[in-house]
């Protein structure tokens, strides 16, 4: 690779200026009143020059965490992913004027983040730029696999000639040609992100992750592959075949994790933010400190998790043997209603 890691990713956060300056700017105009200008200036500590903030990769990244809840979260999320991303992206930032050191794992990181911060904000040519750069340190990272036999530029949406007809919306995929090549690359390199295994199996750096995720579900689900990671974007999810995969300590050896269970096992019933309060001894503590740990939690029956999610019946959460019945569903008009039409209507969508 002629350019280092560390240089790719400079070239990336060099282009987060001229992408995101019209986004946060109109995001900042469309929801303070006034002069907004010196008031952001001040919160951020950026300067101000003939009315106008100067606006670099660390200012624009700070206004957008401080002022996330008004300016950003009506069209960027709740901040469950992108806002995370945010304090990931000045990180980095930090990184670079300090001169650290970047590997490719860093890099693909850095990368993958600015792809999914800058397609959000809708700077679709700039993304795509990123795309590119991390498209490249892939190929630094595991090279070009060999072509399949029977390669595809991208999977086709009629049916494989073999394997009965599923729900899924294709051929079940314990008989298509694309599930057994996914099961071929995970044997062969085991340890990769869905992402990285759709760019293998398709020989492809523009293919997306939609094209397998599905597939890869499945394999999960039958054992044909072990996932291992909390999914997040510091820790995405990697896949190993049943007889190579490493012990799953992602989770179980946290300390957050442990916490979490313990004060369930003493407060049951309680909701994501309650369990965020308790378990960091903050009034301030936010859900998204907790929620993929207890995600998991409920994945492995560690806890149970009872409730709609909606405003007025949020979920709450117990220890395995103390949950009390499961009725929010089905004793739910709607639920009801949706298996009276479902009786007259098989075979409908949602």
């Amino acid at each position: 690779m002629e350019k280092s890691p560390r240089e790719i990713v400079f070239e990336g956060m060099e282009l987060l200026p001229d992408a995101l300056i019209p986004f946060v700017e109109k995001r900042l105009d469309s929801t303070i009143r006034g002069h907004w200008q010196p008031q952001v200036a001040g919160r951020i500590n950026a300067t101000v020059q003939d009315g106008k903030i100067a606006w670099d990769q660390q200012a624009l990244l700070k206004a957008m965490k401080e002022f996330w809840k008004d300016a950003f979260a009506p069209v960027l999320g709740k901040g469950r992913e992108l806002l995370p991303i945010v304090s990931e992206l000045l990180d980095v930032r930090n990184k670079i004027s300090h001169y650290a050191a970047f590997s490719c794992d860093d890099a693909e990181r850095a990368l993958d983040s600015m792809h999914r911060l800058l397609g959000a904000a809708g700077a679709n040519p700039q993304a795509e730029q990123i795309r590119k750069m991390r498209d490249q340190i892939l190929r630094e990272k595991y090279g070009a696999p060999p072509p399949p036999k029977d390669h595809q530029a991208r999977p086709q949406s009629a049916p494989a000639p073999h394997g009965p007809a599923s729900g899924r919306g294709h051929p079940a995929p314990t008989g298509g040609d694309i599930y057994e090549r996914i099961l071929a690359f995970v044997r062969e390199s085991p340890g990769r992100t869905q992402l990285e295994i759709a760019w293998g199996v398709f020989d492809d750096p523009n293919a997306r992750q939609q094209w397998v995720n599905q597939d890869i579900r499945y394999a999960v689900s039958r054992g044909d592959l072990i996932q291992r990671g909390r999914g997040g974007p510091g820790d995405l999810y990697r896949y190993w075949p049943p007889n190579a995969a490493p012990p799953d300590t992602a989770q179980t050896e946290g300390n957050i994790y442990e916490r979490i269970l313990a004060f369930v096992r003493e407060h049951p019933g309680r909701t994501q933010l309650e369990i965020a309060r308790g378990v960091f001894d903050d009034p301030k503590a936010r859900q998204q400190w907790v929620n993929q740990d207890i995600r998991y939690a409920v994945s492995r029956g560690d806890l149970i998790q009872r409730g709609r999610g909606g405003p007025g019946d949020l979920y709450r959460y117990w220890p395995p043997n103390e949950a009390p019945p499961d009725t929010a569903r089905t004793e739910g008009k709607v639920y009801k209603r949706i298996l009276a039409f479902v009786r007259k209507h098989p075979g409908r969508t949602q």
